[in-house]
């Protein structure tokens, strides 16, 4: 067990909502990203990259600009995950026109450190978040196939905070990604001011996957927080609520009563 500074031992600047991905088919292989502001209109965007289990990072500015797409403000939110067979998949956010628009994009690595190895769906490339120009928080993971053990799904999840609604992308584990399936996950920002982002997690057994966000419906501090939960065990085909969610935070005096001991 150790504690290392990533950043400081890569020589980098920091960043700030980092993603962090273990390459399952060799462990010593670790990534991370982070909301730096290395953006696209001055060169690769970078990540973070250790190939011995975390004990030495270097700096790797190997992720290239999609083509076609607007990316001088980009990338902002960034999040990434390892598919079984060593792949590494990326989900983007990019920020056109001043931010008057959001959109997120996706790509994958077979060598994160390569800038050549960076592949794209198409010229301009494939938007993640489709013909939606408010994505926000994207949340990438890969989990197997629902139908077939031995194959992976791409799971996008994000807020369109236009409509608002949480939506998750889907697009079989293959070189390029391509989503064909883009459905809301059944939980719905009520005020973007408290929506907390939409995150994902997986169960590798069957393929299920959770959505889980949080919503409010006022400002200020403190304030009333309601968990959604939801589940898609298809692929991200439906949704369905995950039984008892959605439910309210509990109160202090709740909180202190359910505690359990243990020995």
């Amino acid at each position: 067990m150790f504690t290392i500074d990533a950043s400081a031992a890569a020589g980098s600047t920091g960043g700030n909502e980092p993603s962090i991905a273990i390459n399952p088919a060799n462990p010593d292989q670790i990534v991370i990203t982070r909301f730096n502001q290395q953006f696209w209109s001055v060169g690769n965007a970078d990540l973070l990259y250790s190939t011995d289990g975390g004990r030495t990072w270097t700096e790797e500015h190997s992720i290239p600009a999609p083509p076609g797409l607007l990316t001088g403000n980009a990338p902002a939110d960034q999040t990434v995950d390892y598919g079984r067979d060593g792949t590494l998949y990326g989900t983007f956010l990019l920020c056109p026109n001043n931010c008057a628009q959001q959109q997120a994009v996706s790509g994958s690595t077979s060598d994160p450190g390569n800038p050549a190895s960076w592949s794209w769906n198409g010229n301009p490339a494939q938007l993640t978040s489709g013909t939606r120009n408010g994505a926000d928080q994207p949340w990438l993971l890969v989990n197997r196939d629902p139908a077939d053990a031995t194959k992976d799904k791409v799971y996008v999840s994000y807020e369109d905070l236009a409509v608002p609604e949480a939506r998750v992308a889907v697009s079989d584990a293959v070189n390029p990604l391509n989503f064909t399936v883009d459905n809301s996950s059944g939980a719905v920002v009520t005020n973007t001011a408290t929506s907390g982002g939409i995150r994902l997690a997986t169960d590798p057994r069957n393929g299920t996957v959770y959505s889980i966000r949080q919503t409010g419906a006022g400002g200020g501090d403190p304030q009333n927080i309601t968990y959604q939960l939801n589940r898609s065990t298809d692929g991200g085909t439906t949704w369905t609520t995950a039984s008892p969610w959605p439910r309210p935070t509990p109160t202090r005096a709740e909180r202190t009563s359910s505690a359990v001991s243990t020995h």
